[in-house]
């Protein structure tokens, strides 16, 4: 586009010069002739007027009329010429005014966007949490020795819980390894004398874990660790409490493979865990797993959540949290005792 551009320039300005010259050379005749013509005498006037009239108009005409040829070509040539530039022109117009409308556009997007969000706060106020959640509640267990306990017989003991189940390939195993080690070290803590903890393993799959297999699983841990579970996976009151304990579980059956993907992860996070289980056969081979959630509740002496152990926690950090919470709350219980001294 630009050589075309270039080309055609050069050629109008050849043009140019061409009708410029041929102007100036018809006025210098001209003039020429008006010279001659008032110098002659009437013979030789009528002569040469004769003969401009046979000869030197003609020449005239056919000059003017190459001369009107040319500048009616120049001037479609400067028409094209000036219908491109007003084209350009129209474009490069086009082309901001659309550049400043998309501008437009976004700059009004993000100027009403903070102006909706403040709207949604303003509608829905200021958020604040009060309290904790309500999990936990009454509960009744089926323990080793196949007889059902509840949340009374253990009334005025802090108590912690975790939901799992034996065939667990890592992450059940690995929590409780965490739980012992967090239980010997309040064990032997200066302040385990100012108040007594129990922990319990609920298993959430009855339907394969005997109460022997149970027992044994908790032993492998801490002596101290209760087993608990209902008669069946499904059961309505099982169900109720891990309703109450916000505790989710599901099947997941599966392949050989996964099979021995589990076995090789007990074997190398709990080795002795497999020693031990394979001594004792589970209620049936059914080949599931199960999808659970992981995590630890610690409980008031009154049955009352205070604090929930997340996994990704180590010893230290569950220990921490134990205490804490243990110590605030028998400091609120002691500012309810009454004044001896006033009295």
């Amino acid at each position: 586009m630009k050589v075309f551009q270039y080309l055609k320039y050069n050629n109008i300005n050849l043009r140019n010069r061409f009708v410029a010259k041929s102007i100036f050379n018809n006025n210098y005749i001209q003039n020429h002739n008006k010279f001659n013509f008032s110098s002659l005498n009437n013979k030789d006037d009528r002569f040469q007027t004769n003969h401009n009239k046979n000869n030197e108009i003609p020449k005239e005409n056919n000059k003017e009329t190459e001369i009107n040829r040319q500048q009616e070509e120049y001037d479609s040539d400067s028409e094209d010429q000036n219908s491109f530039k007003a084209s350009r022109t129209k474009l490069m117009f086009t082309i901001a005014a659309s550049s400043l409308v998309m501008f437009g556009i976004y700059q009004s997007l993000n100027y009403l966007k903070p102006e909706v969000t403040d709207a949604k706060k303003k509608k829905l106020g200021q958020v604040t949490y009060v309290g904790k959640p309500e999990i936990g509640g009454p509960w009744k267990l089926l323990n080793t020795d196949g007889k059902f306990v509840t949340h009374k017989d253990f009334a005025g003991k802090y108590y912690l819980i975790y939901f799992g189940f034996t065939q667990c390939p890592d992450v059940c195993p690995m929590s409780m390894q965490k739980i012992s080690k967090v239980l010997k070290k309040i064990k032997s803590s200066q302040e385990f004398k100012y108040y007594d903890i129990e922990c319990f393993f609920v298993s959430v799959d009855p339907d394969r874990d005997t109460l022997e297999r149970i027992k044994q699983y908790c032993a492998i841990f801490d002596d101290s660790i209760k087993g608990l579970t209902h008669l069946s996976n499904d059961h309505p009151d099982f169900k109720d409490i891990m309703k109450k304990f916000k505790i989710h579980s599901s099947k997941i059956y599966l392949s050989k493979e996964d099979i021995e993907i589990d076995k090789k992860a007990l074997e190398k996070n709990v080795p002795n865990v497999v020693t031990s289980m394979d001594k004792l056969e589970p209620k049936n081979n059914l080949k599931y797993s199960l999808d659970h959630t992981i995590v630890t509740y610690l409980f008031s002496p009154n049955n009352t959540f205070l604090t929930y152990l997340s996994s990704n926690l180590n010893p230290e950090e569950m220990y921490s949290i134990i205490t804490d919470e243990i110590m605030n709350d028998m400091s609120k219980e002691l500012k309810r005792l009454p004044n001896v001294k006033n009295q």
